[in-house]
């Protein structure tokens, strides 16, 4: 029962809420029963519900908390609807922004995408990361983004996507998601992977096997970049395609995976968060919905 749900949108709350409609008996104002939500939680609800019919009270809801100004549903429709807005200059501190993924976006609007960039790799070092780790970071971010322009589409019209990160003292966070095709329709192109069968499957070969659209090129170069950058910091990494999903903890010696199934959506997301010191948990790092009381 939705009333059993903590009190924070996380990607598991979310799946629980989609689950619930998909049995037909969606729970009225599901938004008003959280009070705080994580990025990844939020960027998951938005697209398990972008485009479901039986999804529409969810989305009207989504609506409202945004023309109420409520953060961060009032930055992710911007984005979505491409209206972005300035907030206060393009060099100005943030401690979280959504920009567009798509393929007139990243070609034509290189110096904003570069100016995104740069503003979370600031944001990183200000919240006590290295140089070094917040210049590694950066890269599997612009690599993951750039799979949906190269690879969401699959010839079938360009695949939309959000990018999106949050910082705070000690703690970060970013997604990155899609209505494109999932890893397996466009892991099924090419000849060295043509014969999985499942979302799952395709999952578990990118995860364990470095499994990549591009025939005789080696491991995708974003997953290659992630676990590589994220080995020793005690990072959780979530990536959802169409209905599977894993939560992986990379360490020095592999990759520990816990996969399982999802609620059917398009497309994927890739959500990373990390808190320093510690091993980290999704909820370290929220939103809250309505202000905390003094």
């Amino acid at each position: 029962m939705i009333e059993d749900i903590p009190q924070v949108l996380d990607c598991r709350n979310a799946e629980g809420c989609r689950r619930l409609i998909d049995c037909g008996n969606p729970p009225d104002q599901i938004l008003s029963r959280f009070g705080s939500g994580t990025l990844a939680g939020c960027v998951e609800h938005f697209f398990l519900n972008a485009h479901v019919t039986s999804s529409g009270s969810c989305r009207r809801e989504i609506r409202s908390s945004a023309r109420a100004g409520g953060e961060p549903w009032v930055s992710l429709i911007d984005t979505w609807t491409g209206n972005q807005r300035d907030c206060g200059g393009q060099f100005q501190r943030r401690a979280f922004e959504f920009r567009m993924i798509d393929e007139g976006c990243w070609n034509a609007d290189f110096e904003n995408w570069h100016l995104f960039e740069q503003r979370f790799y600031s944001g990183l070092l200000r919240s006590g990361f290295s140089s070094g780790f917040a210049s590694g970071l950066m890269k599997v971010f612009h690599e993951l983004a750039d799979n949906v322009v190269q690879h969401g589409g699959l010839g079938e019209g360009q695949a939309r996507g959000i990018a999106g990160y949050h910082v705070d003292r000690g703690q970060f966070a970013f997604s990155i998601g899609d209505i494109g095709c999932g890893y397996l329709r466009s892991l099924q192109a090419s000849q060295s992977w043509s014969g999985l069968k499942s979302d799952r499957e395709a999952l578990l070969a990118v995860i364990h096997q470095g499994a990549s659209r591009r025939d005789g090129q080696g491991e995708g170069e974003g997953f290659r970049l992630l676990w590589k950058a994220l080995a020793d910091h005690g990072t959780l990494v979530r990536i959802r395609s169409c209905a599977a999903v894993a939560s992986i903890r990379p360490t020095s010696s592999g990759r520990e995976a816990e996969v399982s199934t999802a609620p059917l959506a398009e497309g994927s997301h890739i959500s990373v968060c990390c808190t320093l010191g510690k091993p980290t948990v999704e909820t370290d790092l929220k939103f809250f919905f309505t202000p905390s009381p003094e």
